[in-house]
This record gives structure tokens, sequence and C-alpha cells, in this order.
């Protein structure tokens, strides 16, 4: 058989397991009901892979491949760093999602599988820490990230969606993460990526306006304006002077000398 028909075959079994994954969850299908839904005998299955554990090794990380493909096509695009993040957290998302529909929370008392999948995730995850690094580079090379370390910051931001995951995982306790659990880790994922990215940002997309109040020196704290206001910062606030000499700018004009005078006193 050439290496293209063994390609073929591979694919037609990880596609059947998959289903069969999704549909009955890891733990209760059989590899005869993986080959017969493949449409070949059991036999065929294990020529290919010699347990289930493989089997599911393999189902998993040609998800993550997909899942690897299109983040790697986000990289070159000239969207802003910060979008780039939360596309990644979007699209790993989605690759969870798949993962929960396997039931695989329902593993955590095997010991036969569960070190194989947690070293697998970890590799997975030091993949992502990698891509993370490259963009989180980019938004401080281009200043929209304000940030000195950018390992710290990569790291910090892995850490972050990473435990989100985990602590929904954990709180199943063995059980299937239902829709209204992943919808709010979904919404639990966004808001931390939003006040993360808040936390980070530089000053390259603020209007000149907001730049020139951010650069200006601020206040202390018992006071909002400088102890003693040159003329030029009174009239800001303050109505201008008529030219009239007997209306209200007139009288405001003297309690301006008033008060000069009472600051010249000893």
């Amino acid at each position: 058989m050439s290496q293209t028909a063994r390609s073929s075959v591979k694919d037609r079994i990880l596609e059947a397991a998959k289903d069969e994954f999704s549909q009955a969850g890891v733990s209760k299908v059989t590899m005869e009901e993986i080959a017969e839904r493949a449409g070949m005998g059991k036999a065929s299955i294990y020529y290919y892979f010699r347990t289930k554990d493989a089997l599911l090794k393999a189902v998993i990380l040609r998800e993550y491949e997909e899942f690897s493909r299109r983040l790697e096509e986000i990289l070159p695009t000239k969207t802003s760093a910060a979008d780039k993040l939360r596309a990644y957290e979007e699209k790993r998302f989605s690759y969870f999602n798949k993962l929960m529909a396997f039931k695989l929370v329902e593993l955590a008392p095997s010991l036969k599988v569960k070190p194989a999948l947690l070293d697998m995730f970890d590799e997975f995850a030091r993949r992502e820490m990698k891509l993370i690094r490259r963009v989180i580079q980019e938004g401080k090379e281009n200043g929209e990230f304000d940030i000195v370390s950018v390992d710290r910051i990569a790291r910090a931001f892995l850490h972050l969606v990473r435990g989100l995951r985990l602590c929904r995982i954990r709180e199943a306790r063995g059980k299937r993460i239902g829709p209204e659990t992943l919808a709010q880790l979904r919404r639990e994922l966004d808001l931390v990526t939003g006040i993360f990215l808040r936390g980070i940002a530089g000053t390259v997309r603020l209007a000149p306006a907001a730049r020139s109040a951010m650069s200006r020196p601020r206040a202390g704290p018992s006071r909002h304006v400088a102890p003693h206001p040159a003329p030029r910062d009174q009239a800001v606030t303050k109505p201008r002077p008529s030219r009239d000499s007997t209306g209200p700018g007139r009288d405001a004009g003297r309690h301006m000398e008033q008060r000069q005078e009472t600051r010249q006193r000893p």
C-alpha cells in the first residue's frame, strides 16, 4: 500500500474515532465501534493504532495541528497585536470545546491515559508560549504594549487563560462540562483578556489629546491644581473680565487684586 493510501486510511480512522468520542465519550467507546463507523475490520484499526489511548492521542494531536495552522495564519496579518491575542483565545477556546465533547474530564481516574495526555498538553503549552511571545514582542516593538519583559508577560497571559480552563475542569469533578459552564468560561476569558490587554496597553493608539494628557505630571493627592496658578490658568476656569468698568468684570478684577495683595502680606 502506498504512503498516500495509508494516510487516507489513517484519516478515515481518526475521523471515525472523533465522531464516536464526541457522541459517547472516550471511556464508553470501543475499538469495535470505531472500526464499524470507519467501515473496516477491527484488526485494521489495531494495525495503525495498537491501543485506544494511542488512537485518542492521535485524534487530539490532529485537532491541535489544525488549531495551530489557523493561528499561524493570523500572525502575518496587519491586525493589532491585541486583536491577535484575542483571536488566539477565541480559537483556543474552540479547540478546548472540541476536547470537552470527548468527555475527557471523565478520564481523571485513569492512570494509563492521564499521564500521556498531560505530557501532550504540556507540549502544546510550550508551543503556544512561543506563539504568544511573538505576538507580544510585536506589540512591544510597535508601541502598542508598554512592557519591560516580553517573556514574563507572555507567561502570565498563558497561565491566566490556561488556569481558567483548568479551574472549570477541576470544578467538574469528573463530570461532563455542560453548555452553560462553557458559556460562562467564554465570558470569563473575554473579561480577563480585556483586563490584561488594558493593563499592558501603550499610548500608540491614543488620540493626540489623550497622549498629551497622559504626559502631563500628576497633581498631588490633596489638590487638583497648582498651588499658585498663573493668571492665564485662572482665565480658563473663570469668566473673562468685561471691558466695561462698571460691570461684573471690574468686580472680578478687584477680587483678583485683593487676593494678590493678600499673598504679598508677610
